[in-house]
C-alpha cells in the first residue's frame, strides 16, 4: 500500500503543481482496481483537500493532515504519504484500506495450515516407526565414533558410508569433520613453532612504541625548558630595567628614563605575548575559545599584517608580493583569528628569509570553489625532511629553530588549532625554487555544527 500510494502520487505531481482537479481526480479513480482501498485523497502543499475517491460513494471525508507514515485503525490500514518533486514536498496523499478479507483470507490459510500439521503429523509418525530400524544402525555407528573422538581423542576414525541419503550426507560431513580437526591440529603446531618468532616481532613493535614515547617525553622536556627560558628572558629585563630606572629617578635625565620605560614596555609586550599564546593554546585544545564567524574579505586580515609588520619587513630589506584574482575574496572565518594565522606565518617567514630576499603570498579558490587556499612563501632554508607534520606539534619544534632563528614553537600549533575550528586544513612543504611553503584553507560557506 505504501507503494502503491508513492506511484499515485508520483503521477499526481504535475496535476497538484497546475492545480488539475480533473487529472487528479482520474489518478484517484485508478484505484477501483483495487477493491480494498476505500478511501484515497490528495492535498495540497497548505494540507487542504485536492482530489478524492471513494469506493462506497458515501460522500466520507477527508482526515485533517497526520503525521507521515502507516497506521492501523480497526479493521483498515491508513497510509499517508508526502509528495514531492525535484526534492521539495507539494502535497500528500491518504490511501484507506479495508483489512476485512485480508484477515478472513488468513482465517482460511490457518485452517489449511493446521489440517496440514495434523496430515503431516500422522504420515511422519508412521513413517518413523517404519524407518526406525533402517536409521537406527547409521546412526549407532556415528554415534560409536563420536565416542571414540570425546573419550580417546583419536580423530582418525573413519566412519563407513552405507548409503547416499541424507545419512550418508551426514558422515561423509562427519568425516569431513574429522579431517579438518587434524588439518587444524597441524597448523596449530605450525603456529607454536613460530609462536617465538611472532613475539619477538611483538617486542621490536612494543620497543618502537616505547621509543617513540620517550622521544615525545624528551620533546615535552624540551618545550617547558625554552619556555622558562623565553619568559625568564623579558622578566629579567623588566626588573633590570626597573631598577636602572629607580636608581636615575632622581638625578637621571629624562631620555635615560624614558630609555628604560620603554624598554621596559617591550619586554612586558613580549612576556604578555608569550602568555597569550599559552593561554589561547589551552583555550583552543579545550574547545573554549570562542569564535566570531562572519562572512569577511580575506584581503583585509591580510593588509592589515602586512601594515604591522612593515618595520621588520624594512629592517631585512625584504618585499612583499601578493597574487590573488581580480575579484572580491570572501570566506566564513573570525577575522580576528585569521590575523593572527596570517601574523604567525608572514612573522616565521620574515625570520627565516634572508636578507634582500622576497616574501611572496598567494590566494585562491580551490578547484571546486568551496574554500580559499592561502599560501606563503619564503626564501629561507626550507624544513628538514621528515618534520613537515611535528612543526604543528607544540612539543616538538623544526631542528632550524636551533640556528638562531628563536621562538617557542606556540606559533604554528595555534595555527593549526584555529584553521581546524574553522573547518579548514593547514599543512607545510617546500618550495622547488628554494625555502618553504606555508598553506591553509578557509571555507566560504558556512559550515553545519
Amino acid at each position: 500500500m505504501t507503494v502503491l500510494a508513492e506511484i499515485i502520487g508520483s503521477r499526481s505531481t504535475a496535476a497538484i503543481e497546475f492545480f488539475d482537479n480533473k487529472t487528479a481526480k482520474e489518478n484517484l479513480d485508478s484505484l477501483r482496481a483495487r477493491k480494498s482501498v476505500k478511501l484515497a485523497c490528495l492535498y495540497n502543499i497548505a494540507g487542504m483537500e485536492f482530489a478524492k475517491y471513494d469506493r462506497d460513494q458515501r460522500n466520507s471525508m477527508c482526515p485533517e493532515k497526520m503525521e507521515i507514515g502507516g497506521f492501523f485503525v480497526g479493521d483498515e490500514l491508513v497510509i499517508y504519504r508526502n509528495i514531492e518533486m525535484k526534492k521539495e514536498v507539494i502535497g500528500s496523499i491518504l490511501l484507506i484500506s479495508d483489512l476485512r478479507d485480508v484477515k478472513k483470507a488468513i482465517q482460511i490459510y490457518f485452517g489449511y495450515t493446521l489440517l496440514a500439521m495434523l496430515i503431516g503429523g500422522a504420515v511422519a509418525f508412521i513413517l518413523s516407526q517404519t524407518f526406525s530400524r533402517i536409521i537406527d544402525r547409521p546412526i549407532n555407528s556415528l554415534y560409536m565414533a563420536a565416542r571414540s573422538v570425546t573419550d580417546q581423542g583419536n580423530y582418525n576414525v573413519v566412519v563407513k558410508k552405507k548409503s547416499n541419503d541424507e545419512l550418508g550426507v551426514l558422515v561423509d560431513a562427519f568425516n569431513e569433520m574429522l579431517l579438518q580437526i587434524q588439518i587444524r591440529e597441524g597448523e596449530v603446531k605450525e603456529a607454536n613453532a613460530n609462536l617465538e618468532e611472532k613475539v619477538k616481532i611483538r617486542t621490536s613493535e612494543l620497543e618502537k612504541a616505547k621509543s617513540l614515547a620517550e622521544r615525545a617525553n624528551e620533546s615535552k622536556t624540551e618545550f617547558l625548558a625554552n619556555m622558562s627560558h623565553e619568559l625568564r628572558t623579558p622578566m629579567h629585563a623588566v626588573l633590570s630595567f626597573a631598577e636602572f630606572g629607580s636608581l636615575e629617578s632622581f638625578e637621571g635625565e629624562r631620555e635615560e628614563l624614558h630609555k628604560y620605560f620603554k624598554k621596559i614596555e617591550n619586554s612586558g609586550r613580549r612576556l604578555l605575548s608569550l602568555l597569550n599564546n599559552l593561554l589561547d593554546l589551552s583555550k583552543l585544545e579545550a574547545g573554549k575559545m570562542n569564535f566570531n564567524m562572519q562572512f569577511n574579505n580575506v584581503e583585509m586580515p591580510v593588509n592589515s599584517v602586512i601594515s604591522e609588520l612593515q618595520k621588520l619587513l624594512e629592517d631585512k630589506n625584504l618585499k612583499i608580493k601578493v597574487e590573488k584574482p581580480n575579484e572580491k575574496l570572501i570566506a566564513f572565518f573570525d577575522q580576528e583569528k585569521i590575523v593572527q594565522v596570517f601574523y604567525n606565518l608572514i612573522s616565521n617567514a620574515i625570520k627565516f628569509s634572508p636578507y634582500n630576499s622576497e616574501v611572496n603570498i598567494k590566494i585562491k579558490y580551490t578547484e571546486n570553489r568551496n574554500y580559499l587556499l592561502l599560501s606563503v612563501f619564503d626564501k629561507g632554508p626550507g624544513i628538514p625532511s621528515g618534520e613537515f607534520e611535528s612543526v604543528f606539534d607544540k612539543f616538538v619544534q623544526s631542528s632550524k629553530t636551533n640556528t638562531g632563528a628563536g621562538g617557542t614553537g606556540l606559533g604554528l600549533s595555534i595555527c593549526k588549532e584555529i584553521v581546524n575550528g574553522h573547518g579548514g586544513e593547514i599543512w607545510c612543504r617546500n618550495d622547488e625554487e628554494g625555502g618553504a611553503v606555508f598553506s591553509f584553507t578557509l571555507p566560504i560557506e558556512q559550515k553545519n555544527g
